[in-house]
């Protein structure tokens, strides 16, 4: 939801884990802001469906995602 007179810009982290084949079995956002859970839960659940590489171990990851209005 926009708010009127005030430019947004948040940093959204997440950790999660890539699993051998390539899944997210498991993945949280690190840094949770009050008011934005719609918009985390977006960008976690993006992040969840995203296909990766396959490899021999499951892999922990944290990806920053940093937002802002541009208008």
């Amino acid at each position: 939801e926009r708010q009127s007179g005030k430019k947004f810009e948040t940093e959204i982290r997440i950790t999660m884990l890539i699993a051998v084949d390539g899944s997210v079995p498991e993945a949280r956002v690190t840094n949770p802001v009050a008011g934005l859970g719609e918009l985390e839960t977006c960008v976690l659940e993006a992040v969840k469906s995203w296909p990766y590489p396959a490899g021999q171990i499951p892999a922990p990851v944290q990806c920053n995602f940093y937002l802002r209005a541009i208008m």
